[in-house]
């Protein structure tokens, strides 16, 4: 999904990643996963439920944007 290297600094305890490509599917990923709010309450449910397979954030990224948007409807009208 990424493509990257470890930029490793000798001396430094922090990891630095460098991402130098993304795959169609990790846009896609990312796209579901914004705004911030949204991937909040993503990795909440997921550390809830336990279950971190990118299929399931995936899945609950967009359930949360759906239910955003009908919250956010509702108000309009």
């Amino acid at each position: 999904m990424v493509e990257g290297k470890l930029l490793n600094y000798s001396g430094n305890l922090n990891t630095y990643y460098q991402i130098i490509d993304i795959s169609f599917y990790g846009i896609q990923l990312l796209e579901k996963i914004r705004p911030e709010s949204t991937w909040d309450k993503t990795k909440s449910i997921a550390g809830k439920v336990g279950n971190h397979a990118l299929s399931f954030i995936e899945d609950t990224a967009q359930k949360i944007a759906v239910t955003s948007a009908a919250s956010f409807i509702n108000k309009m009208f």
